[in-house]
């Protein structure tokens, strides 16, 4: 018969044995600096100096007009001949200029609006200008279409950096731009499936574009583990943080055990919502079949 385990004989009688049974221990996080060392907020951010060596700082200039990169067969665009890589500077005598996106959906609106009185663009091919009229198909939600992919005129530049100082100064530039957009996206919120699909889209479109892409991931990722949630480092750190004002008195196990919990609760629900609003997209996808939200490019 086995009496013993290392010194301690097994037995109901022991202490060592009870005390096993008889204290609590509680499923929290460790609160350490050994815990909050495991963020992988700085290794994350080291995508950003691995772009500026590897692929450079992008610089993107814009030139008025809108590029034309496809033209479908058997298309209108394709049957009046317009080419892929043709720049529409002007539509009806509308001058398009340096407005980005805004000048694609202004040509988007304008063919959608005149399907049956045809529509006059303005196009630039090789240096020289010259009008084209266009007779728009019907699309499936009865308004005109001319059968070609649109996106901003801008040209797209790589600068390396010189020295490694300038290295940190070109992803310090790139880490605010990449910041700013996440703090401004905060009401699109999505879940894992569309950032697959964006993923997947921006692999497609630039492989260039991975290095931004992880970058504003990670710094998404950053930004959701600083937050005051108990089941994320930001909310260990906000129990730190208590701690420190109440003197270095820890809280009760069992307040701990139920912040925690209602934490881990609060990150479900924010999972599910993000989930139901993708399949509300997918309800209403007939709204914006015409856009890929990322790129910016139109189809139409």
């Amino acid at each position: 018969m086995l009496l013993t385990i290392s010194p301690f004989p097994v037995s109901h009688r022991n202490p060592h044995f009870l005390s096993s049974f008889n204290t609590p221990t509680p499923f929290l996080p460790l609160r350490s600096k050994t815990h909050l060392s495991k963020s992988h907020l700085y290794s994350n951010l080291s995508a950003l100096p691995k772009q500026m060596l590897s692929v450079g700082l992008p610089v993107q200039e814009v030139f008025p007009g809108v590029l034309v990169p496809e033209v479908k067969t058997l298309s209108a665009a394709s049957r009046d001949g317009l080419l892929a890589g043709d720049v529409i500077l002007a539509v009806d005598g509308t001058e398009l200029s340096k407005t980005g996106p805004d000048a694609v959906s202004k040509v988007v609106d304008i063919v959608k609006r005149n399907r049956k009185s045809g529509v006059l663009f303005r196009v630039e091919r090789r240096s020289q200008d010259f009008d084209i009229r266009f007779t728009p198909d019907k699309n499936f939600y009865g308004t005109g279409k001319i059968g070609v992919q649109l996106s901003p005129n801008v040209r797209i530049t790589k600068v390396r950096p010189r020295n490694i100082p300038e290295t940190f100064r070109f992803a310090g530039k790139e880490f605010m731009g990449l910041s700013s957009n996440v703090l401004d996206g905060l009401k699109k919120l999505s879940g894992p499936v569309a950032i697959i699909a964006v993923g997947a889209e921006v692999a497609r479109s630039n492989i260039d574009g991975l290095y931004q892409f992880a970058a504003l991931l990670n710094i998404n990722l950053a930004v959701i583990n600083l937050l005051p949630l108990p089941a994320l480092d930001g909310g260990t750190l906000a129990l730190i943080v208590l701690e420190a004002v109440r003197g270095g008195r820890k809280l009760p196990v069992e307040v701990e055990q139920g912040i925690m919990s209602s934490g881990i609760v609060f990150v479900l629900f924010i999972g599910l919502f993000s989930l139901s609003r993708i399949h509300l997209a997918l309800i209403l996808l007939e709204k914006c079949c015409n856009y890929i939200s990322f790129a910016k490019i139109k189809v139409f």
